[in-house]
């Protein structure tokens, strides 16, 4: 199974979070999504790449992070456990 694009994981979001008001530029802290809905986004991903992303990933994330940057680290963090780079 291949990583949803970013235009994917950006949809996954707006869905998740019932609005159309986001974009990847976007800071984390003007989103309309909360803890539990970056979870179950985080979930989604997990599901479609067959990999278990650690939840702290996203314990240290500045409120000013933007979305694009989130995908970035979950993509990263995904593709060095799939090489198997202990994580």
């Amino acid at each position: 199974m291949s990583f949803p694009t970013l235009d994917e994981a950006i949809d996954a979001i707006r869905v998740i979070a019932d609005t159309d008001a986001l974009d990847a530029d976007m800071r984390i802290e003007d989103l309309d999504v909360d803890s539990i809905d970056m979870l179950e986004w985080l979930y989604e991903i997990e599901e479609s790449v067959g990999v278990q992303i650690d939840e702290s990933l996203f314990s240290n994330l500045s409120p000013s992070v933007r979305l694009r940057e989130v995908y970035e680290l979950v993509r990263d963090y995904v593709t060095a456990k799939s090489a198997g780079v202990p994580g």
